[in-house]
């Protein structure tokens, strides 16, 4: 039988995952061209954020709800 993903779990994994992609992203992503409107490091600070965001709302949801 398969283990039960408790609450927030999900959030944090997901968390981790972004904010690892989004370091790699910073370190070993190209630099800005001129001709191209998105800037791959200001990407990367977004994807960062989301991921802090996401790891700090499944910590808080695992401790407020307990099952």
């Amino acid at each position: 039988m398969p283990r039960r993903i408790r609450v927030g779990e999900r959030a944090q994994i997901g968390g981790v995952i972004c904010m690892l992609i989004g370091i790699l992203l910073r370190w070993l992503g190209p630099h800005p061209v001129p001709e191209v409107p998105i800037n791959p490091h200001q990407f990367a600070y977004v994807i960062l954020g989301m991921g802090m965001c996401m790891l700090i709302g499944g910590t808080l949801a695992r401790w407020f709800v307990r099952n």
